[in-house]
C-alpha cells in the first residue's frame, strides 16, 4: 500500500505541476502577445512619426529652396538696377559733359566764360558786383577834411555818382533779364 500511495502522490505531483507548468506556459505567451502588440504599437509609432517628420522637413526644404530662389531674383534684379542706374549716370555724365564743351565752344557764350574765370556764374553777377562795389565805394569814400555840407551834396538825386549807381542797376537787371531770357549775353 505504500506503494499506491506513492505512486498516487507521484501522479498527483506530476498533475499538479503540469497544471502549473500549463498556467506558466499560458501566462507567458499572453506576455509575449502583449509584449509583441505594444512592440507593434510602438513601431507603428515611430513610422507614424517619422513620416510625419519627414514630411515637416520637406515642407521646410521647400520654403527654404523657395526663399533661397527669391532671394537670388532679388540679387540678380538688384544687380541689374545698380547696372542700369550706373549706366545711366555715366550716360548723364558724357551728355552734360558734350554739353558744357558745346556752351564753352559757343562763341556768344565767352562773357560767361570770363565770368566764371573770376568766380561768377554769369555776366549778370558781374555786373551786379560791379554795381555793389561802385555803391559801397560812393557811401565809404572820403578824401580831404570833413565837410558836413559835402555829405550832403552827396545824397542829391541829381549827384553825378548816383547817376552812375542807378544807370549800373539798371544795366545789371537788363543784362540779367536777357541772360534769363537768351541763355547768353550779346552785346
Amino acid at each position: 500500500m505504500v506503494r499506491i500511495v506513492e505512486e498516487d502522490h507521484v501522479y498527483r505531483e506530476k498533475e499538479r505541476n503540469a497544471g502549473y507548468d500549463a498556467a506558466q506556459k499560458q501566462r507567458n505567451d499572453q506576455f509575449n502577445q502583449d509584449m509583441a502588440a505594444i512592440w507593434q504599437e510602438n513601431l507603428n509609432a515611430h513610422a507614424g512619426i517619422d513620416a510625419q517628420q519627414k514630411a515637416t522637413d520637406e515642407a521646410y526644404d521647400a520654403k527654404q529652396n523657395a526663399r533661397q530662389s527669391a532671394y537670388d531674383k532679388e540679387l540678380v534684379q538688384m544687380e541689374a538696377d545698380r547696372l542700369l542706374a550706373e549706366q545711366e549716370f555715366n550716360d548723364a555724365v558724357a551728355e552734360a559733359a558734350k554739353a558744357r564743351a558745346e556752351f564753352e565752344a559757343d562763341p556768344k557764350v565767352e562773357w560767361n566764360k570770363k565770368a566764371r574765370d573770376f568766380g561768377f556764374d554769369s555776366i549778370a553777377d558781374v555786373v551786379e558786383n560791379a554795381m555793389e562795389k561802385a555803391e559801397r565805394t560812393i557811401q565809404s569814400s572820403s578824401s580831404g577834411t570833413f565837410n558836413a555840407a559835402a555829405i550832403q551834396s552827396l545824397q542829391r538825386a541829381d549827384h553825378p555818382l548816383n547817376k552812375i549807381v542807378q544807370n549800373t542797376a539798371e544795366t545789371a537787371k537788363f543784362v540779367k533779364k536777357q541772360f534769363n531770357k537768351n541763355g547768353s549775353v550779346i552785346f
